[in-house]
C-alpha cells in the first residue's frame, strides 16, 4: 500500500469516526457470534460422539431378524428370535474381519423380586462378549463369562434402580432375586 493511500485512509476513518467505530463493532459481533457458533457445534458434536462411544455405535453392526426396515432401534421383542448361535458362528468365521459376536434377547416391563421387594424393568439375556461391544461398566462384582453360558447358569447382573428398588442400601451381590418367578444369583452391579 502506497503511502498517500494510508494517509487518505485514516484521513477518511478519522473523519468519520461514528460510521468508523459501528463498522468496527459490527466486524467484533461477528467475530463473536462466529466464535460462539463454532464453539457450540464442536461442544455439541463433542457430546455426541462421546454417546455413541459410550454405546459402542464405531464400527458394531447389529443384526436383526425378520427383515422389513424400521427408524431407529425398533423393538427388539417384537422381532421373533430366528437367528441362532449357529448363525452368528457362521458371521464370525465366514466374514473376515469381524470381532467379538453377542447375541441379545431383550424384554420390557419385566417383575423383578427379592424378599419383600418387587420392581419392574428391562431384562436382557446377553452372551458373556456383550461388554466389549457396549460400553457397559461393572461398578462391583463382575459380568459373567463363558463358563457360565456353558453351564446355563442362572446369574444376573443388575442396573443400580434395580439393585436400589429392591434392596436399599443393603449390598445385592451373592444375593437372589427372581425374574419372573425364576431364581438368579446376583453377580454384579452396572455403574450408573
Amino acid at each position: 500500500m502506497n503511502p498517500r493511500s494510508l494517509r487518505v485512509s485514516l484521513k477518511e476513518l478519522t473523519a468519520n469516526r461514528t460510521r468508523t467505530a459501528f463498522m468496527m463493532l459490527g466486524v467484533l459481533i461477528g467475530i463473536a457470534a462466529l466464535t460462539v457458533v463454532v464453539s457450540i457445534g464442536e461442544g455439541a458434536k463433542a457430546q455426541v460422539m462421546g454417546k455413541m462411544e459410550q454405546m459402542g455405535g464405531f464400527g458394531t453392526v447389529m443384526v436383526v431378524p425378520g427383515g422389513g426396515v424400521t427408524r431407529g432401534m425398533g423393538s427388539v421383542e417384537a422381532v421373533p428370535a430366528t437367528l441362532t448361535t449357529d448363525d452368528a458362528e457362521a458371521i464370525r468365521t465366514g466374514i473376515s474381519g469381524v470381532g467379538p459376536i453377542a447375541l441379545v434377547q431383550a424384554k420390557q416391563n419385566v417383575p423383578v423380586k427379592s424378599g419383600g421387594h418387587s420392581t419392574t424393568t428391562s431384562v436382557w439375556g446377553v452372551t458373556p462378549d456383550y461388554p466389549r461391544l457396549r460400553t457397559t461398566p461393572v461398578a462391583r462384582g463382575e459380568f459373567f463369562g463363558p463358563e457360565e453360558q456353558r453351564s446355563g447358569a442362572r446369574v444376573a447382573v443388575i442396573g443400580p434402580e434395580t439393585a436400589t428398588a429392591l434392596f436399599g442400601d443393603a449390598d445385592p451381590l451373592d444375593a437372589t432375586i427372581r425374574i419372573e418367578n425364576v431364581p438368579f444369583k446376583v453377580i454384579g452391579i452396572l455403574r450408573a
